[in-house]
């Protein structure tokens, strides 16, 4: 929401943004701010980005930047579920009717744990509070599961997108969490382990062979990079070279351009990708 950040997100991902709207509304507040105002351009930055969370299928990741039993910086995960819902976009009610009008930035994310742990869970924390209390040669401190560093920034902000390779890392980070558990608390973790298990397959089969692919498309210069690379992962079949249907979408037209090679986008025609 920063109007920088959004205006660049807006290029990226092809977002109607309203420039126009927004200096009027910058206008009749009388003062500036950083902050993207205006309602429309507000919903369309948060509906793409709640977008993204698919029901049954987004992992949601809960974290603590403090606990009381660490003085570590990092980033302390609490729990791991699956996004089941998310709620609609909310309007702010007002005292009385003005020039201008806000969307609340957040929206309710419905996640999948629950005291069985049959799809998502909390890690033990409390019970390593209790059994310290009891063990005075056990540190609480040493079971805390934290954030890789190099995934700090996703991990700074109410809400964020984690990408797959964050996704896995964590797991991964996870997975050696129970472990500790285990040892220390005898707490059996089969039923959490398996679930961690059967979440990084789908995540490898997510993240694909080629996870650069936007990466390498960008350094072509290619508009929206990116956004085509979302959508050639999108249509791909099980198997399906994301390489060759890449190439199909973007052949090379000049070999004796500047480092050799050259390419050219086709237009964006598919509405659904506004």
């Amino acid at each position: 929401m920063l109007i920088d950040e959004a205006r660049k997100l807006c290029q990226d991902l092809d977002i109607l943004f309203h420039e126009e709207a927004e200096a009027q509304y910058r206008d009749a507040m009388r003062f500036t701010t950083s902050w993207v105002q205006e309602m429309n351009n507000q919903r369309r930055l948060l509906d793409t980005f709640f977008s993204a969370v698919v029901p049954e299928q987004s992992l949601v990741f809960f974290y603590a930047k403090e606990v009381p039993f660490s003085e570590d910086p990092r980033r302390v995960v609490i729990g791991i579920g699956r996004a089941i819902g998310v709620g609609g976009p909310l309007e702010y009610e007002y005292a009385s009717d003005g020039t201008t009008r806000a969307m609340i930035w957040e929206r309710n994310v419905h996640h999948s744990i629950r005291p069985a742990g049959r799809d998502g869970f909390l890690f033990p924390y409390h019970a390593a509070l209790e059994r310290a209390a009891e063990d005075p040669d056990l540190d609480p401190a040493s079971l805390c599961v934290f954030v890789p560093s190099e995934h700090f920034d996703a991990f700074s902000y109410g809400s964020e997108h984690v990408t797959h390779d964050a996704a896995i890392a964590i797991l991964l980070s996870a997975l050696d969490g129970l472990q500790r558990v285990s040892k220390h608390l005898g707490e059996d973790i089969g039923p959490k382990t398996r679930w961690i298990s059967e979440r990084l397959g789908e995540l490898w089969h997510l993240r694909g062979a080629f996870p650069g692919l936007g990466a390498a498309l960008h350094a072509f210069d290619l508009d929206h990079a990116n956004l085509f690379a979302f959508e050639i992962a999108r249509r791909l079949g099980p198997g399906e070279d994301p390489g060759r249907s890449s190439s199909a979408l973007f052949p090379i037209r000049d070999r004796s351009a500047r480092n050799g090679i050259s390419a050219s986008a086709p237009p964006l025609h598919d509405d659904s990708l506004r």
